[in-house]
């Protein structure tokens, strides 16, 4: 919706228990926000939701990429991870 009405979306940021970041659209925000309530309230809540592996709201970044025609996410994760890795192994790491 925010690509096709060309606005901004005010993203969210939230650290998981493992001290991950994560940024999220107002959309997928929900059942995290909604999860943090009833933590906060010391509540039994259903477990913490999966904010994704890649630390940002996956759906939408794979649907920003295609509709912008970056391409696919995936393939830019993979290239992004062998980067980091040839620059560990440079570096001795």
């Amino acid at each position: 919706m925010a690509i096709d009405e060309y606005i901004s979306l005010a993203a969210k940021v939230f650290v998981d228990r493992m001290t991950d970041l994560h940024h999220l659209c107002p959309a997928c925000v929900v059942p995290v926000e909604a999860w943090l309530s009833a933590y906060r309230l010391g509540t039994q809540p259903v477990p913490e939701p999966d904010y994704s592996m890649s630390g940002s709201c996956l759906e939408c970044a794979r649907e920003w990429y295609k509709d912008t025609g970056l391409g696919d996410l995936g393939a830019a994760v993979q290239k992004a991870r062998g980067e980091r890795w040839k620059i560990e192994q440079e570096l001795g790491g």
